[in-house]
């Protein structure tokens, strides 16, 4: 399992959103939810942390 953490300065929790196949940006959260074992955000004194894991396994 790789764990994974970003923080950044903007302390809004973010979620994702379906997004137009024309759009440029937006699909972050759309793509770790999509990817990830496991992920989720979480509040930390005027800044947000996104956390995902994902499963290093692969079958034989």
């Amino acid at each position: 399992m790789l764990r994974v953490g970003v923080m950044d300065n903007d302390p809004d929790l973010p979620d994702p959103l379906p997004c137009a196949t024309e759009e440029s940006f937006g699909r972050g959260l759309f793509l770790v939810q999509a990817l990830a074992a496991d992920w989720g955000r979480y509040p930390v004194t005027g800044r947000k942390v996104v956390r995902f894991e994902l499963s290093t396994a692969h079958d034989d």
